[in-house]
């Protein structure tokens, strides 16, 4: 089953517990089945009669642009006919080896079958090169293994794979291979279901699909995503449907997607009629015995000693987890039919189905009404797409109701130690209770503060003893709900040594001195299904001199709260983006000083629609402890592709609240060392920066003052009934009133990254924030800024006194403007926080810009009202137009 991990070092043990569980499996696999060895498993025949002869068009042009792997399907046949109730399925594949890199993929073929109920029969097996075909079907190397890819898992199917390799095989060549598989599991009673892709997330040429139903079956289609339609006729006793599609673009997804998105096409067939039909099916094969058996019985008494049935329930619960170890043996009809709960006692083991019907005997037998409850724990919610039938589930827990309340309980989990109130259970989304009343999906709505991963942190920075002495670092952890449990099982997976190194060496990325103090602390509540780690450690030179201001300085991170704020991946996407549901972590930093100290109290609250974030940072205790609290709630649990770029930025935005540093200023003339947090406003203002700006403004109004005389030719009146602000030019009267404030605004914002302290985290190699192209990108947005707020009161200046240069300066600023957005985009995109944060909103306001040079620089140029209103000049010139002399007297002494 699948059971994410908190990101925090409590919760990332994931690889030694997957390494343990291989181990187990290999052992105990190993005692139960004999070892397999080669085999001819399969034979080698024509194709059947039934099936349509597609050719292979092995000269198809590639597609260039769509070729990422050195391969190109030609073609993907698939032909399935259902004949007197037995199923046969025909392959028929061609790819193109366009590349070196495709070489492996096309020489090596591998065929997957369950030998216990399917026959395989190879048909072809050509290399097609230059026209020339040639045959390899009775001289390849085919090797039949049985390789069992779920023993991870700890589940054994039986299933067997042909694996063929092609020698002599060169760019360039096409691969053509077919096969056929006869039988289907008989667990089924008969009655098929299956499918036929539509979309690939490579290209295609071609995509066929055949379906042949003896008549008389009943069959329905289900269609995702696609309109397609198939050829649909009577052949003898069949019903055939015939999908023929040609040049299938590939279908990109990003990464990080919920398991229930599906963004590729395909159509579905079934002769389950409806979810009743498949309930019906699966009840037939979870029916619990008429009578107990002396061993089920004794298990039942010791259970009854529990008064209350939810007492009795989590006791059957704890002891199937506890009793009953994980263990699939899923042969033949073995993948959908759980053994006998009297077998299963008996050999200690079981998967899925069989705990789930151990677990419901017991439960039934102690008075409590329970059933089995299909899920599918990857696509979850994502069945309500599907069309019914037992391929949909991958997983079976229990649905119990015990003092008036359902239960969802999953005996395959570890052993949960809480009550039945307190242990936790994903929600699936959408399950199928094993039940003859059944007649439609039944959500899960488990109960949200079982599932919710809690966690409550407490870091305390002891400095009582002195800055010069170690610091000691004690961090506390609590987790509850399925955080608890997902935390008991990490910690029991390995030895207490091996983890208490896990927890040294991931606090060491954040302070290189750090040591052991005492070995870590658990306190496990198991009722109520809390626990608690508490870790102690001595942090030595925490405190560093800067020789260049003068002090002593510490500063304390926040790692697990940053490992909540993670950037994504990748947030330029257009499918949505799977977040960790529900998570509450609180991380509460405190700083237990040696004297008074001076702080500025600090708030952050971001408002996600897929999370809440609080920062407060106080002083408290007579100005000898600081406290910083940092609260993530999560509200979602997946971002619309659309969205991530916010969510990502909202994330930094938290990211960039998180931690505190402190700063002691350096003893003058005999004086005793002062507390200096925060640095007061001269010690952060920026001289350098500041003489700078003032160079870049006395040069850029100096070239404002030239761009002043320029004095065009005045156009001529035509129509002196249009002068004046009117129209439709009041749009971009008021944007030139308003540009000189926006600007200026954008400079106040832009303002706090050059304070001295802040400049020195971006520009100084070295720091957590550097990167080499923050210096000159901030350069570049202070001279640019400068030089659009001067320039725009130049604009402002030229508009109000109606001179004639005004349309010329206008357009010019607008193409500076639209300039400057471009190059600060190309420029900032370099820094890799800048690019996931803002590249999209960036690039959208240079499109606005675009289009407003392109609207409004017309508008100016080409205006009647435009030209008959800016004709004042700066020095008199001949009258050009119809005014009156007095007028054009008038304007020249300007």
């Amino acid at each position: 089953m699948k059971n994410g991990l908190l990101p925090s070092r409590l919760f990332a043990v994931e690889w030694y517990l997957k390494a343990r569980m291989k181990q187990v499996c290999v052992l105990a696999l190993l005692a139960l089945v004999p070892q397999v060895g080669l085999a001819r498993d399969y034979s080698i025949g024509a194709a059947p009669a039934w099936v349509q002869r597609i050719a292979v068009e092995a000269g198809t042009a590639k597609p260039v642009a769509e070729i990422s792997d050195g391969v190109f399907d030609l073609l993907n046949d698939k032909q399935v006919r259902i004949d007197d109730g037995e199923l046969q399925g025909f392959y028929h594949f061609a790819v193109r080896a366009e590349s070196d890199k495709g070489l492996d993929r096309v020489a090596s073929i591998t065929i997957g079958f369950d030998p216990a109920y399917q026959t395989l029969t190879l048909h072809t097996l050509n290399v097609i090169r230059k026209g020339q075909v040639i045959s390899h079907l009775r001289t390849a190397t085919v090797r039949v293994l049985q390789r069992e890819t779920e023993l991870e898992a700890r589940i054994f199917d039986g299933r067997k794979t042909a694996s063929i390799f092609l020698e002599d095989v060169r760019v360039g060549d096409v691969v053509e291979y077919a096969y056929s598989l006869k039988g289907s599991n008989p667990v089924f009673g008969g009655r098929h279901f299956g499918g036929m892709n539509i979309g690939w997330s490579v290209p295609v040429a071609r995509n066929y699909g055949r379906l042949l139903v003896q008549n008389g079956r009943s069959i329905q289609l289900k269609y995702h995503l696609t309109k397609l339609q198939p050829v649909e006729k009577n052949a003898g006793k069949f019903h055939e449907y015939i999908w023929d599609i040609r040049n299938q673009a590939p279908i990109h997804v990003d990464s990080d997607v919920p398991g229930w998105y599906d963004p590729y096409p395909w159509v579905q067939w079934t002769e389950f009629g409806d979810w009743g039909s498949v309930a019906h099916w699966a009840e037939g094969l979870y029916r619990t015995p008429a009578s107990m058996s002396p061993a089920l019985q004794e298990v039942v008494d010791r259970l009854k000693q529990n008064v209350k049935p939810s007492e009795r329930a989590i006791a059957a619960l704890q002891f199937v987890q506890r009793e009953i170890r994980y263990l699939g043996v899923e042969i033949g009809v073995g993948s959908h039919a759980p053994s006998s709960p009297e077998l299963v006692l008996k050999r200690r083991f079981g998967d899925c189905k069989d705990k789930t019907l151990l677990t419901v005997t017991l439960l039934r037998a102690l008075g409590i009404d329970a059933h089995p409850a299909l899920v599918n724990t990857e696509i979850q919610r994502g069945i309500l797409e599907q069309p019914p039938s037992p391929g949909v589930f991958n997983h079976v827990i229990v649905q119990a109701r015990a003092d008036d309340r359902v239960y969802w309980l999953d005996p395959t989990r570890e052993l949960q130690t809480g009550t039945l109130n307190t242990i936790s259970q994903p929600d699936f989304g959408q399950t199928l209770l094993v039940d003859a009343k059944t007649r439609d999906l039944t959500p899960m709505d488990t109960r949200a503060e079982t599932r919710l991963r809690s966690r409550q942190i407490v870091a305390e920075f002891n400095a009582r003893n002195g800055l010069d002495k170690p610091l000691v670092y004690t961090v506390t952890t609590r987790a509850e709900g399925e955080g608890a449990e997902i935390l008991r099982s990490n910690l029991s997976s390995g030895t207490h040594d091996w983890m208490q190194k896990e927890f040294l060496n991931f606090y060491a990325r954040y302070y290189p001195g750090i040591e052991i103090a005492a070995p870590f602390e658990v306190v496990d509540d198991a009722r109520e299904n809390r626990i608690s780690v508490i870790e102690h450690y001595r942090i030595k030179d925490f405190w560093k001199h800067n020789d260049e201001r003068k002090r002593l300085e510490a500063t304390s991170y926040v790692p697990d709260m940053e490992d909540m704020l993670k950037q994504p991946h990748a947030t330029l996407r257009s499918d949505p983006l799977l977040l960790q549901h529900p998570v509450d972590v609180t991380v509460n930093s405190v700083w237990l000083l040696p004297e008074e100290w001076t702080l500025t109290p600090d708030s952050e609250n971001i408002d996600d629609p897929a999370f809440k974030f609080e920062h407060h940072l106080s002083l408290v205790d007579n100005k000898r402890k600081v406290v910083e609290t940092d609260h993530f709630v999560s509200r979602a649990d997946f971002v619309a592709g659309a969205d991530a770029q916010r969510y990502a930025a909202n994330l930094e935005k938290a990211r960039q609240a998180l931690g505190i540093t402190l700063s002691m200023r350096d003893a003058v003339a005999g004086e005793p060392a002062q507390a200096a947090n925060p640095p007061g406003i001269m010690e952060r203002f920026n001289w350098s920066i500041a003489m700078l700006a003032l160079t870049l403004t006395a040069l850029l109004i100096w070239l404002a003052q030239r761009l002043y005389r320029y004095d065009p030719v005045p156009g001529a009146v035509t129509d002196p009934g249009i002068q004046g602000i009117g129209g439709w030019l009041l749009l971009p009267a008021l944007g030139i009133f308003v540009q000189p404030l926006k600007i200026l605004k954008d400079l106040v914002d832009l303002a706090p990254s050059y304070a001295a302290d802040t400049w020195m985290q971006l520009t100084t190699a070295g720091q957590p924030s550097y990167h080499a192209m923050w210096a000159p990108t901030l350069l570049f947005e202070l001279t640019a800024n400068l030089g659009l707020l001067v320039f725009s009161v130049l604009l402002l200046i030229l508009f109000v006194k109606k001179r004639s240069s005004l349309p010329y300066v206008f357009v010019a600023f607008q193409v500076g403007a639209l300039l400057v957005t471009v190059t600060d985009n190309l420029v900032a995109n370099l820094i890799p926080a800048v690019k996931q944060t803002s590249a999209i909103s960036n690039w959208a306001v240079a499109i606005k810009q675009g289009i407003s040079l392109a609207i409004w620089g017309s508008y100016f140029m080409m205006s009647q009202r435009v030209k008959s209103t800016f004709v004042h000049t700066l020095r008199a010139r001949k009258a050009t137009t119809t005014q009156p002399q007095i007028e054009q007297n008038l304007t020249g002494q300007e």
